[in-house]
């Protein structure tokens, strides 16, 4: 009798794609436990970096993602060579795509960007988010990421694409369109010229609102109790 969609992007691909009627289709955020993401102390933040071979005072921006060419990683690495900016790029996960990590290599490596773009591989996103100062979402597709409530539930800005779940966030991201805006966004944030407090505390409030385990199933017991009267 209702169909729960992880955003309000999907709602049109339910409605034109599966013909669920609009007024059937509910929202129900993705959710985690809370409060696994606290914020590192000074020295704990200080073992991190050293941990992944950061210099200090060098910015840092983290893709929490699988390793695909859906995820965007192509855009961050033109983006960092065209803004030019003393920062490193930590590319978290694995590849699911046959030679893709390996390409992914090979462009950096083309543009001389060892130092700035680390792949990481798999890693606890609690630790990796404690030292970084933006969180970028560069995808092609998206439904609503859970690394990005993970990022607003530690104070990390999110610069991200018009994809899934973006409708429900808008008021407290960044959005980018692609390698252009986000060298852009870069500069002027190593510049410290770009505007972000607000959001953050907005995203904040927005995840612990709606997108913890609590806030989740209570959302979806609470549909099915009114499906079932």
């Amino acid at each position: 009798k209702k169909a729960i969609v992880v955003s309000s992007d999907i709602i049109s691909f339910c409605e034109v794609k599966l013909k669920i009627p609009r007024k059937d289709i509910v929202v129900g955020y993705n959710g985690v436990f809370e409060e696994k993401y606290r914020l590192y102390s000074e020295d704990e933040k200080k073992k991190v970096r050293e941990q992944y071979r950061i210099k200090a005072g060098q910015k840092v921006i983290v893709v929490l993602s699988r390793l695909d060419p859906v995820k965007g990683h192509k855009t961050v690495i033109s983006a960092i060579e065209k803004a030019d900016v003393d920062c490193v790029a930590l590319f978290t996960g694995e590849s699911f795509t046959t030679g893709y990590k390996e390409k992914l290599q090979e462009i950096v490596k083309q543009k001389r960007l060892e130092n700035k773009v680390k792949f990481v591989g798999y890693v606890n996103p609690v630790e990796v988010l404690n030292i970084s100062d933006l969180f970028v979402l560069p995808s092609v597709n998206e439904g609503f990421p859970i690394s990005m409530i993970e990022a607003f539930l530690l104070r990390v800005p999110v610069i991200r694409t018009r994809t899934g779940g973006y409708e429900d966030v808008k008021d407290f991201v960044i959005p980018m369109e692609g390698e252009k805006d986000l060298a852009q966004y870069l500069k002027l944030f190593m510049d410290g010229k770009l505007d972000i407090n607000e959001k953050v505390e907005k995203g904040y409030k927005f995840a612990i609102k709606n997108c913890t385990c609590n806030a989740m199933t209570d959302r979806v017991l609470g549909i099915y109790k009114e499906v079932l009267r």
